[in-house]
């Protein structure tokens, strides 16, 4: 593939990776949550240390309370039911994040654990060390790819039942959001393809402009035929004149027309002749080119 291909999918890589070793959003919400709540139990008293008179100089730590006003004492027991549900909430998620994490471990070790074996073999072969060789190529190496291949059954299973992918799977999705970041176009327009949306064009064009059937299937026919290649690449795509009273849906057909091809209404512009009809404001044309 194109070196720009290559550099995408490294991309995608690295972000799905960074994404497993990284806490989910919603453990990370209630830690962020939890110690909110915790700056404010703190807030609401105060941990004393008194040393004792006897020799042994034991350190007891008094918790008292700082504020002592109803109001206060009552926060502070709201706050500390609330540390409780969180831990509650957080007890399950971690151990379910931990659990995927340390499968996906496992996997990685065999892995590397099998491409390790390869070399020696590889070395082996060189050395000419028979009895080596064919000790990791038909013994070690076929038992690690076993063990392998259960844990990444268990893995596909687990993930079948939760109705979704793996953590460490790399799909179209976590692509197209790279491209996305660098090209600022909508993951959804780099999902679908091309073909369908000339399919649907004329169909989406009447979805939103009612009542301009001719309009529509002229502006249709006219970008299929651009980007069937059929037209002339000299020319521009199309010229068209729309022409009636206001609310006809001129201006809606080409913003409509610039969301489906550019995935915004504001891909355009817009030069209102009523705005020029003066001589003198046509300067104002001309420093706009």
């Amino acid at each position: 593939m194109p070196d720009s291909a290559i550099d995408l999918i490294d991309e995608a890589c690295a972000n799905v990776r960074v994404a497993r070793e990284t806490s989910p959003e919603a453990i990370d919400t209630l830690e962020r949550r939890k110690l909110q709540l915790q700056v404010e139990i703190h807030a609401l008293s105060v941990c004393q240390l008194i040393r004792s008179d006897c020799p042994c100089s034991v350190l007891i730590c008094i918790h008292l309370q700082r504020e002592r006003d109803d109001n206060s004492r009552e926060r502070l027991k709201i706050a500390q039911k609330d540390v409780a549900t969180i831990d509650d909430q957080l007890a399950p998620l971690r151990a379910a994040y931990e659990l995927e994490n340390q499968r996906g471990k496992e996997i990685a070790n065999v892995r590397r654990r099998i491409d390790e074996l390869r070399a020696k073999a590889d070395e082996a072969e060189r050395r000419y060390d028979l009895a080596t060789a064919s000790d990791l190529r038909y013994y070690a190496i076929p038992d690690l790819q076993k063990s392998l291949a259960t844990l990444e059954k268990a893995l596909e299973e687990e993930d079948a039942k939760k109705g979704g992918v793996s953590a460490d799977t790399v799909t179209p999705e976590a692509i197209a959001e790279v491209v996305a970041r660098a090209t600022n176009i909508p993951v959804g327009r780099l999902l679908s393809t091309e073909k369908e949306k000339l399919i649907k064009l004329e169909r989406t064009l009447a979805n939103t402009v009612v009542g301009q059937p001719e309009a529509v299937k002229a502006v249709a026919n006219a970008i299929r035929l651009n980007r069937s290649g059929l037209s002339n690449e000299n020319r521009p795509i199309a010229s068209f004149l729309f022409a009636g009273p206001s609310g006809t849906g001129k201006t809606l057909l080409s913003k409509t027309l610039a969301n489906i091809l550019f995935d915004s209404p504001d891909a355009m512009i817009r030069i209102d002749a009523s705005e020029y009809s003066e001589k003198h404001s046509i300067s104002r044309l001309v420093s706009l080119n």
